[in-house]
């Protein structure tokens, strides 16, 4: 493994981000007002493990060919 950018990687990590992007772009008619309340700490570690994903499956490149 070394560090670099795997463009692969990068599309596979934007494609479950597709929809989104089009539900913040067009949020559907009758939404609610607002999230439901979200436990902080649940909240915390799913934004540290997307960025972890993010950074693994992007950055981590192996010196293998695919």
């Amino acid at each position: 493994m070394r560090i670099g950018i795997s463009w692969q990687g990068i599309i596979v990590f934007l494609l479950p981000m597709i929809i989104n992007i089009i539900y913040f772009i067009f949020p559907p008619v009758n939404a609610t007002e607002g999230p439901a309340k979200v436990n902080k700490i649940v909240e915390g570690i799913e934004q540290i493990t997307r960025i972890m994903y993010m950074i693994a499956i992007c950055f981590l490149v192996s010196k293998k060919e695919v």
